[in-house]
C-alpha cells in the first residue's frame, strides 16, 4: 500500500517537472522571437529610423505637408523640425532638461548652408554655436529642434506642445500661428 507521504512527494515531482518544462518552452519561444526581430531589424530602411543619434548632423532640409498644419520643414529622413517660442534673437533658450525632449537640429561646422535645400531661401539659413561646440541650424532667426515624441517619419506630435513649440514653415514662421508668430513678429 502506498503511503500518503510518497503520493505527495510524487505530485511535487510532477509539478516541478511541469514548471521546468514550461520555463524551458518559454525561453525557447523568447529566443526565437528575438532572433526573428533581429533579422527584421537588419532589413530596416535607415531612412525610417527615429530618433537621430546624438551628434548626427543634417545634410538636407526638405518640405513636407500635413493636412492639419500645411507645409513644414523636415530632414531627409522625414523628421519634423520645430521652433521654440522662448528662443530670442537667434539664441537657444532650450538647455539641460529641455534638450532631453527637444534635441537641436545640428549641422557639420563646414556645411554649405545654401546646399541644404533648393526649396528654401538660403539667406534664411544660419547656425549658432551651442555651449558644447556643436552647430545648431537656425532658420529665419529661429534655432531648430526635433521632438523625441515623433516616432516615425511624418509624425508631428510636438506641434503646439506647451503653446511654445511649433512646426516651422518654409517661410520661417510657426505653423498655424496667426501672422506666423506671437505679436505678428516673423522672427525672434
Amino acid at each position: 500500500m502506498t503511503s500518503v507521504r510518497s503520493m505527495l512527494g510524487s505530485n511535487r515531482s510532477m509539478i516541478g517537472f511541469a514548471l521546468a518544462a514550461l520555463l524551458t518552452l518559454g525561453l525557447a519561444l523568447f529566443a526565437v522571437a528575438n532572433a526573428q526581430e533581429g533579422e527584421a531589424g537588419t532589413e530596416t530602411d535607415t531612412a525610417t529610423e527615429m530618433p537621430m543619434a546624438a551628434g548626427e548632423t543634417v545634410t538636407q532640409v526638405m518640405v513636407a505637408n500635413s493636412a492639419d498644419y500645411g507645409d513644414y520643414l523636415t530632414d531627409a529622413n522625414g523628421r519634423a523640425m520645430y521652433i521654440f517660442l522662448n528662443d530670442t534673437n537667434g539664441v537657444s533658450n532650450c538647455m539641460d532638461d529641455c534638450l532631453v525632449n527637444w534635441p537641436p537640429v545640428l549641422v557639420a561646422p563646414d556645411t554649405d548652408l545654401a546646399s541644404l535645400s533648393p526649396d528654401l531661401d538660403a539667406s534664411l539659413l544660419s547656425t549658432l554655436e551651442r555651449e558644447d561646440g556643436s552647430m545648431q541650424l537656425v532658420f529665419n532667426g529661429w534655432p531648430l529642434y526635433y521632438y523625441v515624441g515623433d516616432a516615425a517619419p511624418g509624425d508631428v506630435t510636438g506641434h503646439g506642445v506647451g503653446d511654445v513649440w511649433y512646426l516651422v514653415t518654409p517661410m520661417g514662421t510657426g505653423a498655424g500661428l496667426e501672422s506666423g508668430m506671437p505679436g505678428g513678429d516673423a522672427a525672434p
